[in-house]
């Protein structure tokens, strides 16, 4: 008894030799159509790689942006401070230096909360865990 197997996108040699017996260039006209078929989908995965590439470039753009409108802010709170302090304004110096760092370091807490809240509710997501919502229902 004998067994073959064949796996892949082309029918096995011997199958190609029977379509040439019934139908000339049979053959060819496979192989013709694998390789469209082929080109088709490199050119639908580099779409879809140009669309993330987009996107993520458009993200990285928003966060430049956002933190250079933050340093600008946050400089000019402590100009104003500083500029406070030399013309005998310590208290208005101080509340907005303080306001300032107090603004700025609320901020960046604020967003590690975020990300460290989204990275714990991904995990709970991948793992199938019920969240507390879910937990309080039961």
């Amino acid at each position: 008894m004998h067994q073959e197997f064949h796996a892949g996108p082309l029918p096995h040699p011997d199958t190609l030799k029977k379509y040439n017996d019934i139908l000339p260039d049979a053959a060819d006209r496979i192989f013709k159509m694998a390789e469209k078929s082929q080109v088709h989908r490199e050119n639908i995965d580099q779409q879809q790689m140009d669309i993330i590439k987009a996107r993520v470039e458009n993200e990285i753009n928003k966060i430049n942006k956002g933190q250079n409108y933050a340093l600008i802010i946050a400089l000019t709170g402590i100009a104003g401070a500083i500029t406070c302090a030399f013309l005998n304004q310590v208290a208005i110096g101080s509340i907005l230096g303080g306001s300032t760092v107090v603004t700025l370091v609320s901020l960046f807490l604020s967003e590690r909360w975020r990300k460290k809240k989204e990275e714990n509710s991904e995990d709970n997501d991948s793992m199938n865990l019920p969240t507390e919502k879910e937990e309080e229902t039961d």
